[in-house]
């Protein structure tokens, strides 16, 4: 079980890091329907001919950087608790509980984005 959660804390430490990463990348797109924000980012990024946009409303955007990101941070606590799984042997459930709850969070966060 030791070497299982081994392979599972670098599993959800690279989770983490893409759902982080992501949000972070999300959050530095204009909506599509704002036209001040994408004529702000063709000036920021001169060279870059595609209009990259996030297609929908604000608040569809807020909620799904808010599930994003807790869903990367609750990754990267479960990975955490991983590393401590394998050390000790103990808080299997915690860790179970959190892995489940990163899995959650971060699949609301697509679901929710791609509605």
């Amino acid at each position: 079980m030791r070497a299982l959660a081994v392979i599972l804390a670098l599993v959800l430490a690279f989770a983490a890091a893409v759902m982080i990463v992501a949000m972070v990348d999300i959050n530095d797109t204009p909506r599509c329907d704002d036209p001040a924000g994408i004529a702000s980012y063709h000036r920021s990024h001169p060279f870059d001919r595609t209009i990259d946009c996030f297609d929908g409303s604000q608040g569809k955007k807020v909620i799904v950087m808010a599930l994003g990101f807790a869903g990367g941070a609750v990754g990267a606590i479960a990975a955490l608790l991983a590393l401590a799984f394998t050390v000790t042997g103990r808080n299997g459930r915690r860790l179970m509980w959190a892995t489940a709850l990163a899995i959650i969070l971060s699949g609301l966060s697509i679901l929710v984005g791609s509605i």
